[in-house]
């Protein structure tokens, strides 16, 4: 069995220190397998690494590895950011990849820093003709005019209450959260992502270019404005009017494409449904950020590619809790 990259004891796998098998070898991690632990197919996870593999990142410690350098970073921080609760541990990641525990947060940080060079061009406000087109799709399908984006907020939990100003981040039932504000198309693509700001914010803030007579739709947490048509709110004592529930449901229909973004990035980067890092100070929360928008801009990468339905049980749970923690 040893040819085969691993070895059985009773019902556990052990791994081997070759992450080559992990990459290459269908006998050790089915096809199935290495899509659960690396949040993307075999052959992405190349596409990905030719983006950044040439990037200065990696150019000073190849090592051994040569040219691979990049790719086994590439792993290690899909890896890092598909890991949720005990599964995230360092010890785990660092086994099954063949590399030191201490050298795991260098990996990711590294692979991090490469694919965060991407961002402007792969989360970008769309362009005048991308905004015709959004539209133009929304008005076809759901009768709403000049509809650029859609917009939500969600929260990012934090495992452990921040050491400075944790009552900032404090927010009743997930206890304490870092709140994100996110704009996609009807793709379910991010075309904006605002996010740091404590879990006790309120999400309604946006700054983005429209022209004249452009707009986002949002839930009734929102205001209205120029740029900005929520959901009707209802009064403490009062139901809405037969006119307004009917605005609200179609707006639902195509609202639900923003939470169908927010719950593939959570549910593809099981990392955003709970940061296991404590919040000591600046470099602490700026890690964190990090990570969450190096899961936004894989997003987009990814958008082609469906996540595997059962993914969603939790996921979509927490969204619901969002929206109840909103209103």
């Amino acid at each position: 069995m040893k040819e085969l990259c691993y070895i059985f004891r009773g019902s556990y796998r052990q791994w081997e220190t070759t992450w080559e098998c992990v990459l290459y070898d269908g006998k050790y991690l089915t096809d199935d397998e290495f899509l659960s632990h690396f949040c993307m197919d075999r052959s992405c996870v190349m596409q990905l690494n030719s983006l950044v593999e040439n990037d200065q990142e990696f150019s000073g410690v190849s090592g051994k590895l040569g040219k691979r350098s990049s790719i086994l970073h590439v792993m290690v921080l899909l890896k890092f950011l598909g890991g949720y609760g005990n599964e995230a541990a360092v010890q785990k990641l660092g086994l099954m990849l063949g590399i030191s525990k201490g050298a795991v947060n260098d990996y990711e940080r590294r692979a991090c820093n490469a694919i965060l060079r991407h961002r402007d061009q792969v989360i970008k406000w769309p362009s005048v003709q991308e905004r015709r087109d959004i539209s133009g799709r929304i008005r076809k399908a759901h009768g709403f005019v000049n509809c650029i984006g859609l917009i939500d907020g969600t929260l990012f939990p934090l495992a452990f209450a921040p050491m400075v100003n944790g009552e900032d981040y404090y927010k009743r039932k997930v206890d304490y959260a870092i709140k994100g504000l996110v704009i996609c198309d009807d793709d379910a693509r991010i075309t904006w992502v605002e996010m740091g700001w404590p879990g006790s914010v309120h999400n309604n803030r946006v700054w983005v270019y429209f022209d004249q007579k452009e707009y986002l739709l949002g839930d009734s947490a929102f205001s209205a404005s120029a740029v900005m048509i929520p959901a009707f709110k209802k009064g403490h004592n009062s139901n809405l009017s037969k006119e307004r529930r009917y605005f609200n449901n179609k707006l639902a229909n195509i609202r639900i494409k923003s939470e169908h973004c927010i719950g593939l990035l959570k549910a593809r980067f099981q990392r955003l449904r709970g940061f296991r890092r404590v919040i000591k100070d600046k470099r602490d929360l700026d890690a964190i950020l990090r990570h969450a928008m190096c899961a936004c801009i894989l997003h987009n990468l990814l958008i082609d590619h469906p996540v595997p339905p059962d993914w969603f049980d939790e996921t979509l749970q927490e969204l619901d809790l969002d929206d109840e923690l909103k209103n």
